[in-house]
């Protein structure tokens, strides 16, 4: 086991120490996507994501290693169509998440983000998603329920202890009677 350990850290280093090279393949991995509403109506997606590399003659891409360290250019866009054809929005950004803001609720957007002035060959996600209200109805009904459900356990719950004191109290004043 600590020879596996030690081969792991040395493979690791030697990755590290060797960077990236021109044949490299380079990922741009959408890692999260946080939809939320803000307070004018309107849709925001915080969109993170990470570089992975894997060397070109790894055909079987099998061998991604995170890039931590590397300084990159990307530009993060969002549009109405899977083909970006149609783009509402797109920044360049040098760090490695964005905020979309301004869109619409019950619309489908596309999301990707591409990494700029690489020679190497590069791969990048593609992430889709929206607000939509019914979801959000839906969302706020089923918070509704378990409201509703927790208040009926309480309730029911309530009344068995009170019947459970009234029995034990029954039974004391019974058996004092018995003793007298």
């Amino acid at each position: 086991m600590k020879f596996i350990g030690k081969f792991i850290l040395l493979l690791s280093l030697l990755l590290w120490a060797e960077g990236i090279k021109d044949e490299d393949s380079l990922w741009a991995h959408i890692e999260n996507v946080e939809p939320k509403v803000d307070d004018a109506g309107k849709v925001q997606f915080l969109v993170q994501w990470s570089v992975y590399a894997s060397p070109q003659n790894d055909t079987s891409f099998g061998d991604w290693y995170l890039l931590e360290d590397e300084k990159f250019t990307f530009v993060a866009q969002c549009a109405r169509d899977s083909e970006f054809t149609d783009i509402v929005y797109s920044d360049t950004v040098q760090v490695n998440n964005v905020l979309f803001d301004g869109l619409h609720i019950d619309k489908q957007y596309y999301l990707r983000t591409l990494v700029l002035n690489m020679q190497n060959p590069v791969k990048s996600d593609v992430a889709y998603g929206g607000y939509f209200t019914r979801y959000a109805r839906a969302r706020e009904n089923n918070r509704m329920e378990k409201e509703k459900e927790k208040y009926i356990t309480l309730g029911i719950g309530g009344i068995l202890i009170i019947l459970g004191i009234g029995t034990l109290l029954l039974a004391i004043m019974k058996h004092k009677k018995l003793t007298t």
